[in-house]
């Protein structure tokens, strides 16, 4: 949280490089893609896959959350990812 240019993307770097150190898989991803991605796999019939190749990840990390205006389905597809996780 915080004004623009305080660090928050460094922030989010900086722990997927801590978890990948501890081993632990981890995913940086900017807002958009855990809305973006899942919906076109499902238009396109892959929606299963998708969440799981996205699932993967032990610690999903998202950059810009909240700056991107989502509708309801967007806003509930990256919660099928985070919960697996």
């Amino acid at each position: 949280m915080g004004d623009v240019g305080c660090g928050k993307a460094r922030m989010a770097s900086a722990s997927c490089v801590l978890a990948c150190q501890d081993r632990v898989g981890a995913r940086l991803s900017t807002a958009s893609a855990p809305a973006t991605r899942p919906r076109r796999a499902r238009d396109g019939g892959g929606l299963d896959r998708e969440l799981a190749k996205m699932g993967r990840a032990g610690m999903p990390v998202v950059d810009g959350l909240g700056l991107l205006p989502l509708d309801a389905d967007g806003a509930h597809l990256p919660l099928f990812v985070f919960n697996k996780n």
